[in-house]
C-alpha cells in the first residue's frame, strides 16, 4: 500500500474511533501502526508525525465522514489488529463496545480506562485501554507516593528505602500481586490476559510517577527484566533507547502522563 493511501486510511480510522484525539495521540498511533506495517516509520509518515499539520488540519483533511475507499480493494476498510484480516477490525470495535458496557456493570471486573477529564485512555495501537476495577490508576500513584513520602527528607536509612522500592517493583513481576496480565484472567484458559498488556506497563509508569522516579531510571530496569523473562513476538519493534518493545516503552510514558493529570485534577 502506498504511504499516502496508508496515511489516509489510518487517519480516518483513528479519528472514527476517537474524534477528540489530540495531535500527539494521533501522531503516536499513526507512527505505531506504520511500524507494524513496514517495520519502520517511512519519511512521508514522519513528516506528518512532526506536526507539519495542526490538529484542526488533520481533522478537516481526514474527516471520517469523507468517502472511503470501498472495502474489498487493496486500500479499503479500516485498520485491523491483523492488516490481512477484516475480521480483526470488527473484533477490535466489538471489544471496545463490550469494554465500555462492562464499565457500567459493577459485576464485571474490567473497565475502560478514562482520564480525569472523562476521555478514554488509548494505547499506542489507538484502542481503548482496559484495566481491572480493583486496581484503578489512582492506586498505583498512591503506592508510589507512599514510598516517596517515606523517603523525602529522611536519608538516615537509605538502605530501608531502597529495599522498599525493590519490594514494590517486584510486585510487577510475572505472577506477583501487581502483574495485571496474569492476576486478572477471567477466562482461566490462557495464563496471560492479553487485553491487559497496555495497562500492565501503564501501571509501572503510574507508580514510578508517584514515587518520583524519572522515566530514564525505571525504563532500563524494565528492559533488563523483559529481556530475561518475556517472550515477545518475533520482529516486534524495540525502542531505540531501550530493548523494550516500542509498545511497552510508550505505555510506560502514558502512565507518567496520566499520573500528572490525576495530580492536576486533585489540586
Amino acid at each position: 500500500m502506498a504511504t499516502d493511501d496508508f496515511i489516509n486510511q489510518q487517519m480516518r480510522d483513528i479519528l472514527s474511533r476517537n474524534p477528540d484525539a489530540t495531535h500527539p495521540e494521533i501522531m503516536r498511533t499513526l507512527a505505531y501502526r506504520a511500524r507494524l506495517n513496514w517495520g519502520r516509520v517511512p519519511a512521508s509518515v514522519s513528516l506528518v508525525q512532526r506536526g507539519l499539520d495542526s490538529a484542526s488540519d488533520i481533522i478537516r483533511k481526514y474527516s471520517p465522514d469523507q468517502p472511503r475507499v470501498p472495502a474489498g480493494q487493496s486500500d479499503g476498510g479500516r485498520w485491523t489488529r491483523d492488516p490481512n484480516s477484516s475480521e480483526g477490525g470488527r473484533e477490535a470495535r466489538e471489544r471496545e463496545r463490550r469494554l465500555i458496557e462492562d464499565s457500567k456493570n459493577p459485576n464485571k471486573p474490567m473497565a475502560a480506562l478514562k482520564r480525569p477529564g472523562g476521555s478514554y485512555v488509548r494505547g499506542p495501537t489507538g484502542e481503548i485501554v482496559a484495566y481491572p476495577k480493583a486496581f484503578p490508576p489512582e492506586f498505583f500513584v498512591m503506592q508510589g507516593r507512599a514510598l516517596a513520602q517515606r523517603s523525602i527528607g529522611n536519608y538516615s536509612d537509605l538502605r530501608e528505602g531502597v529495599l522498599q522500592l525493590e519490594t514494590d517493583i517486584s510486585k510487577f513481576f510475572h505472577g506477583r500481586d501487581w502483574d495485571m496480565q496474569r492476576v486478572f484472567n477471567e477466562y482461566g484458559i490462557n495464563p496471560i490476559n492479553h487485553e491487559l498488556r497496555d495497562y500492565s506497563t501503564i501501571a509501572i509508569g503510574l507508580y514510578s510517577y508517584g514515587a518520583m522516579i524519572p522515566s530514564y531510571a525505571i525504563l532500563p530496569g524494565q528492559a533488563v527484566y523483559a529481556a530475561l523473562n518475556s517472550n515477545f513476538k518475533p520482529g516486534e519493534e524495540r525502542s531505540f533507547l531501550y530493548f523494550l518493545p516500542q509498545r511497552n516503552y510508550e505505555n510506560t510514558l502514558i502512565g507518567y502522563q496520566l499520573g500528572r493529570e490525576i495530580d492536576a485534577k486533585s489540586k
